[in-house]
């Protein structure tokens, strides 16, 4: 195996199958199907690798415990894993118990807010109950196991860290690394998250030793550690003396001892990270955190080549009804058939069949009116991003709805809402009004809490009682 300089030093190695070949029939092999779904951004001797995945493995991939809930930007990694699973393979969601108190430095220019352990035992609990969620179902074939790294790093002292883990590693090398290399200037980096690296390299180690795990999935952003975990694996084995050329010629042997893949990171049009810590707006895949409305509008909303690129690379849609979903979208854009097939697919994946019928019936009442069909808990998720307007009971039952409009400043006057109403502008509840003297009434208030005002087309307001 090749030394962690010259792994360090390593291109990766880019799939040979095509990225995007939807064309080509369902596949039997799960490293050739991630490959024609775009899902393979780099790996290690794939040649090997194919061969290894013919037979049952194991393969892990890990989740940082920063927040209680993954986001959107966590999907890729979670979807491969899906497909060894349903291919049969072994699968280990590792949630950082222990990392998470440090914090991986990757894709940062600035050091992380460091976490009170209380809170991060909390995200964990909360991550290992969401993981058993998603990897269970009747459409699994193999087991899933939720480990927290705390387990064996909490138990690890700092001289066996140093002595039987440290003297595998070279400080030239880490300091090579991408995710230490950008942060040598300004105020440098903490040895705290310069540390990092070895105890997720560490972690592979532990896997492969006692779980018998050969394959790791990660962000592309997370080669660096992926290749640091490898040569940690190779090297506690006395295997550091063969090349990587000659590895990818089967040279040594019928196969590696281990293997790295990893996922590109899901971006947007513009070409930005999908993420809590990238800027953009974080859709969760928790329903507490986000709706189900909303995760299901997030993708519904997406542009056409966004759809398009996403659809073979988030849901499990036979390839061949890829092209052809496709193909029929791309003849009538203005149906939306890729954007309405992401949607429904992903929030299965990720809500399940309840979730999924929630946000239908909440899009369907959205936007054809049937506001009185949803109970006020979920009129309320649906429009928690509108303006509100909040008074006494009273007072809703006595003023004018044009004030109302007005005091809640969806409108500038009196006179413009008047103007509006009569015109046939507003509605409540889907409801037309037309009187300009229209007072709220008791059949108005849903659940006798709240209604919704919409005037126009797309200005919509809940009116609340306080």
């Amino acid at each position: 195996m090749a030394t962690l300089a010259r792994l360090g030093a390593l291109r990766p190695t880019r799939c040979r199958s095509s990225l995007v070949c939807l064309k080509r029939a369902y596949t039997t092999n799960v490293y050739t199907e991630l490959c024609q779904r775009g899902l393979v951004s780099a790996c290690t001797h794939p040649i090997q690798l194919e061969r290894a995945v013919s037979q049952k493995t194991t393969v892990y991939a890990g989740f940082d415990p920063s927040g209680a809930s993954l986001h959107v930007g966590h999907m890729l990694p979670l979807v491969t894993l899906k497909h060894f699973q349903r291919y049969g393979h072994r699968v280990i969601a590792l949630v950082g118990g222990g990392t998470g108190l440090i914090g991986d430095p990757s894709g940062r220019s600035t050091e992380r807010n460091a976490l009170a352990a209380d809170v991060v035992r909390h995200n964990v609990g909360q991550l290992d109950n969401f993981l058993k969620a998603l990897f269970s179902g009747p459409d699994t074939k193999a087991s899933v196991l939720v480990l927290n790294n705390e387990e064996w790093l909490g138990k690890l002292r700092a001289v066996d860290l140093i002595v039987d883990i440290g003297r595998h590693f070279r400080v030239k090398n880490m300091l090579a690394k991408d995710s230490v290399k950008g942060r040598m200037t300004g105020v440098g980096i903490s040895f705290c998250e310069f540390s990092y690296q070895l105890l997720q390299a560490y972690d592979f180690y532990h896997l492969h030793k006692h779980w018998d795990c050969r394959i790791q999935v990660g962000g592309s952003d997370q080669w660096g550690n992926i290749v640091t975990g490898l040569d940690l694996i190779h090297r506690a084995a006395g295997r550091v003396g063969v090349s990587h050329e000659e590895e990818e010629l089967g040279r040594d042997g019928d196969d590696a001892c281990a293997f790295g893949i990893t996922v590109p990171l899901l971006t947007n049009d513009a070409g930005e990270k999908i993420g809590k810590s990238s800027g953009n707006a974080t859709v969760w895949l928790d329903s507490q955190l986000t709706s189900h409305f909303a995760f299901y509008q997030y993708f519904l909303n997406m542009s056409d080549t966004e759809a398009l690129r996403f659809l073979p690379m988030l849901t499990f849609m036979p390839l061949p009804e890829v092209h052809a979903l496709a193909e029929q979208h791309t003849a009538r854009p203005e149906a939306r058939l890729a954007q309405r097939a992401l949607a429904r697919e992903v929030t299965n994946m990720v809500r399940g069949s309840d979730g999924l019928a929630a946000a239908e019936r909440a899009t369907q009442a959205l936007f054809q009116g049937n506001i009185r069909d949803l109970p006020v808990s979920q009129l309320r998720a649906v429009f928690s991003e509108v303006p509100h307007y909040a008074n006494t009971r009273a007072a809703l039952l006595t003023h004018p709805l044009t004030e109302v409009l007005k005091f809640s400043k969806l409108l500038p006057s009196k006179q413009e809402a008047r103007r509006l109403i009569s015109s046939g502008g507003v509605a409540v509840n889907g409801e037309r009004v037309t009187d300009p003297e229209y007072v709220l009434t008791e059949h108005d208030l849903l659940e006798g809490q709240l209604c919704v005002v919409t005037v126009g087309k797309k200005r919509k307001l809940v009116v609340q009682v306080m």
